[in-house]
């Protein structure tokens, strides 16, 4: 999908029966939490420590951090590291 693609957006609201169909460029949607997310996935998944991605984020600790990310893992992957990281067993 290019940038500048015209999409459907729906909106809707409490005060209209139905929702309204809007043509808008993708890139009118994007916003800096959606942008912050991908880049901080991207750094984890080309191995970067968890540590060095925070000051990126603005997260205050590791486990807000993996809850953030989309690591793709495993769901026991990720509780082991999330276990063995509160227990600082590194």
């Amino acid at each position: 999908m290019k940038l500048t693609q015209t999409v459907d957006f729906w909106l809707t609201d409490i005060n209209i029966d139905e929702p309204v169909c809007l043509k808008k460029p993708f890139y009118t949607l994007l916003k800096s939490s959606i942008c912050r997310r991908t880049f901080c996935t991207m750094l984890f998944k080309d191995g970067w420590a968890l540590d060095d991605i925070i000051p990126f984020s603005g997260h205050s600790n590791v486990t807000t951090l993996l809850h953030y990310i989309k690591y793709g893992q495993e769901p026991a992957q990720v509780v082991k590291l999330l276990t063995q990281w509160d227990n600082e067993e590194w």
